[in-house]
């Protein structure tokens, strides 16, 4: 879960570009290493009520206000397994890391409702037909490349030959059975300049 939400929150700041850079930006800073909440963190990790965090922040370790707040709203999430004095650090965690644990939730539910999106989809096969798919994906491959190619070279004629050449090559494959397969190749090449050319 925790590298789905570092990578929606990539995604998230690529996809939203100018608008969301003075927003996003503190989101992914650094932590100083000086500063206050690496040794508060780790208290709260040492009391072994963090959830998914078993290793203390080990020192000179540079950290993210994002990596900072997931720690942040892990133990927040298990408040009430921690002492009084213990739950006002996390408060003043929680004041500090306010906005970045928020849009930690924000990508949390946006998360779960990319993968309810995809369980709901996945209820529209019977498992007949899921068993088909599944059969067809295992028989049917497409593979192929794109090449760009540039030559310029002299020939012993005499001649200057130029090629700026571009190839497109896709191959499917139709498995038949265990001995039989059918190919579909397709290939598509074209000059970008003359070839041949008289050298001047």
């Amino acid at each position: 879960m925790k590298k789905k939400l570092l990578i929606a929150a990539l995604s998230t700041a690529m996809l939203c570009g100018s608008v969301q850079v003075s927003a996003s930006s503190n989101f992914f800073a650094d932590v100083p290493a000086d500063d206050w909440s690496y040794t508060a963190v780790n208290e709260l990790i040492a009391t072994g009520h963090v959830s998914d965090y078993t290793e203390q922040i080990p020192a000179g370790r540079i950290m993210s206000r994002l990596e900072m707040a997931m720690i942040v709203e892990a133990a927040q999430r298990n408040l009430s397994a921690f002492t009084s004095q213990e739950q006002a650090v996390i408060a003043r965690l929680g004041k500090e890391y306010y906005y970045d644990v928020k849009k930690l939730q924000l990508l949390s539910k946006l998360d779960s409702l990319d993968e309810k999106t995809l369980e709901q989809s996945g209820e529209d096969f019977t498992p007949e037909e899921k068993s088909k798919i599944k059969t067809l994906a295992d028989k049917f491959s497409v593979g192929g490349y794109v090449r760009l190619r540039n030559d310029h070279y002299l020939k012993d004629s005499g001649r200057s030959t130029r090629a700026n050449m571009i190839h497109v090559q896709v191959d499917s494959t139709y498995k038949i059975n265990d001995d039989w397969e059918a190919h579909l190749d397709m290939g598509y090449r074209n000059s970008l300049s003359g070839f041949d050319k008289l050298k001047y």
